[in-house]
């Protein structure tokens, strides 16, 4: 993508899966990515695996950070 659009390098940002992507892309074309930003993934897709209520108490954490009113974030409405 970035041949076809004449840039050198880029910016990558991934989220989950796009973040593991993200990753080999960085590793594997270090020249072609000026930073990487990895968002809930990890280093491998075999590692991780959270237990339930870590996972709950972090994305409670994101949305109620994201903007998400308190109500909306009640445990029940994220399962």
């Amino acid at each position: 993508m970035l041949d076809a659009v004449g840039w050198p390098s880029a910016h990558v940002v991934g989220a989950s899966l796009g973040g593991v992507i993200a990753q080999k892309m960085a590793t594997r074309h270090p020249d072609r990515v000026r930073t990487l930003t990895s968002l809930g993934a990890t280093p491998s897709p075999g590692i991780g695996g959270p237990r339930l209520r870590t996972l709950l108490r972090v994305l409670r954490a994101n949305w109620r950070a994201s903007g998400c009113p308190p109500w909306s974030c009640t445990e029940p409405k994220i399962r």
